[in-house]
């Protein structure tokens, strides 16, 4: 009796397999999904590479990273690993320099605004000038 509750409470062991079920959420960083991927790996007592390196190739959604693992086939886990922490400094490289030109528009827009608003803020004013023709800041307008 003792053993049979005693089984039921040991949680099943992570197999090579178990990996697959683990994918990319659609607009999920790359950094994000190689750290949830990366915990369930180290859980697995028996990793089989091959398994983890055609999972990972199948279920990124990072194209990039996906051609490097095609093209570059990675023989250990730590290769693997290895070659997924340079694409996700690649893709916080992107994700910074897209950041920093959202700011600068952002900035530039804010400032035409302003340029904007400044050069309408000036009023126009109608006077004749001295020789009784009407003048709007210093054009002279045609008299009908």
């Amino acid at each position: 009796m003792f053993k049979s509750r005693f089984i039921t409470c040991i949680p099943p062991k992570k197999l090579s397999s178990d990996l697959q079920k683990i994918r990319q959420g659609e607009g999920e960083s790359l950094r994000s999904y190689i750290s949830r991927f990366n915990a369930e790996a180290i859980q697995v007592e028996e990793l089989n590479h091959e398994i983890a390196y055609k999972t990972l190739k199948k279920e990124t959604r990072d194209i990039k990273f996906m051609d490097s693992l095609i093209k570059n086939h990675a023989t250990t886990y730590y290769q693997l690993m290895d070659k997924a922490q340079k694409y996700i400094r690649l893709d916080d490289e992107v994700q910074t320099l897209k950041e920093d030109k959202r700011t600068s528009q952002n900035k530039t827009q804010k400032l035409d605004k302003q340029s904007y608003k400044s050069e309408m803020s000036y009023p126009i004013s109608r006077s004749k000038n001295n020789q009784g023709i009407g003048t709007a800041m210093g054009v002279p307008l045609k008299e009908d």
